[in-house]
């Protein structure tokens, strides 16, 4: 039998602040979980643009897909994301791919977000 425990609140703003740096060094995609022409053309993963969810697979697994070593979703991972889309108001993917959407918006949600739940841990 296992046991799982849910993730803390600050396992989960530790994990959208790696997100978030990750964002800030390889820049903001949109459409896909990573620019795939970049990296078809032989860019490492590690250095490809990202959206919103893939920032939060590279900062979980190191690269911006879901590897096939772990289960599609962490519990983790999945924290990260529901907390973003709480943030945001929307599913993060279609909020982060918006027209007019830029980096420093996606990575002043992943800020907002860490700071809301580090708050609630302060509280």
């Amino acid at each position: 039998m296992s046991t799982t425990t849910a993730p803390t609140p600050t396992e989960v703003s530790d994990l959208l602040a790696k997100a978030e740096a990750h964002l800030e060094r390889v820049g903001h995609h949109k459409g896909w979980l990573y620019d795939e022409t970049k990296a078809d053309a032989g860019e490492a993963l590690t250095d490809v643009p990202v959206c919103a969810v893939g920032a939060v697979l590279a900062a979980a697994y190191g690269e911006p897909r879901y590897p096939s070593a772990y289960p599609q979703h962490s519990d983790l991972v999945d924290a990260a994301i529901t907390a973003l889309t709480t943030t945001v108001g929307q599913p993060i993917h279609v909020w982060s791919d918006a027209k007019g959407r830029q980096k420093r918006q996606v990575a002043k949600a992943f800020r907002d977000t860490a700071a809301s739940l580090q708050a609630g841990v302060a509280a």
